[in-house]
């Protein structure tokens, strides 16, 4: 179970951290606002230092009501979007492929065509076909060590990470959005410079949706170990 646990804390190894993440989503939300705000609106300027009277006018007479709401409205939306974005390259696009693949090798290493079959069944066959007695050895220490106890902390974990991924997916996307607001205003922004963020932008994307199937199939596993164990012949 130590196995276990220790590589779902690993999955949130290496991130930044929730004050830096929290800033990044301030200034890019910032930065799309003030793009829609020129576009609908008008253009503006910054107000000077010793302009009471124009801060007078900006707070006391409500003007800006309008880029609050707007900058509300995007911070909400853009987390909406894209939390509905990565439901669905998660839920549909990745555990399609993933069927596939699981196949796939199931197949390259037994010959049996097992795309029809549930995942504990192919991962059965694959465990079988590899005949790696490590996998084993952890598959039946972890059935003698887990509890249910154990077993709902692994589950608190994996939704914590699923979350952080969700959050992580989130800011990804508020960055292709800023990105191409300045890669549109700024003149010397460039095509290379946005080509190699957009790239950069779709390889961590995907490795989230990798991160985040892994959270949810762990469990699941380990819920099924004592079938699995038993279709293997592995006996305590």
């Amino acid at each position: 179970m130590d196995t276990i646990t220790a590589l779902a804390d690993k999955l949130l190894d290496g991130r930044l951290s929730a004050k830096i993440k929290a800033f990044l989503n301030v200034v890019l939300v910032g930065s799309v606002t003030s793009a829609t705000f020129k576009c609908a609106y008008f253009e503006y300027d910054i107000l000077a230092f010793d302009d009471h009277k124009g801060y007078y006018q900006f707070f006391i007479n409500g003007d800006f009501l309008v880029p609050a709401f707007l900058f509300y409205v995007l911070w909400w939306g853009t987390d909406l979007f894209a939390k509905v974005l990565f439901t669905i390259l998660s839920i549909r696009v990745v555990r399609k492929y993933q069927r596939r693949i699981e196949a796939y090798v199931v197949k390259k290493f037994t010959g049996i065509d097992s795309y029809e079959m549930e995942t504990k069944e192919r991962l059965v066959l694959f465990i079988k076909a590899t005949k790696a007695d490590w996998i084993h050895e952890l598959l039946r220490q972890t059935n003698q060590s887990i509890s249910s106890t154990e077993y709902a902390r692994l589950l608190s974990k994996r939704r914590s990470a699923q979350l952080q991924f969700e959050r992580d997916f989130v800011l990804l996307f508020r960055v292709f959005l800023a990105a191409t607001v300045y890669f549109n205003t700024i003149p010397h922004f460039g095509h290379l410079l946005y080509g190699a963020l957009i790239l950069v932008i779709a390889i961590n994307g995907l490795l989230l949706l990798v991160a985040y199937r892994i959270a949810d199939i762990i469990p699941r596993i380990v819920n099924n170990l004592g079938s699995i164990l038993e279709a293997l012949e592995i006996k305590d």
